[in-house]
């Protein structure tokens, strides 16, 4: 799950004697290349969201968010930060 990736990437930072990442959003939206974007599909929520729901776009979506997170290169990101 998505928090035990957080969880490894402030270990991380943990080992290198370095503070835990705290607030993720601005960290994450300046960086959206370390997340695979998801462009195809629907959440098909169903009535009162259209016929397909909320449909997954690229960047940003409210179906997917950013994307599924990519552990090298966000462990790589974290790594190089202060």
């Amino acid at each position: 799950t998505f928090s035990g990736v957080v969880t490894l990437l402030n270990d991380l930072r943990l080992k290198q004697n370095k503070p835990t990442l705290g607030f993720l959003n601005p960290l994450f939206y300046k960086n959206a290349g370390a997340f695979m974007d998801i462009t195809d599909g629907a959440n098909e929520a169903g009535e009162g969201c259209g016929p397909r729901g909320f449909p997954a776009s690229k960047g940003w979506d409210p179906v997917t968010g950013l994307g599924t997170p990519n552990y090298d290169k966000l462990a790589k990101l974290v790594n190089s930060l202060p």
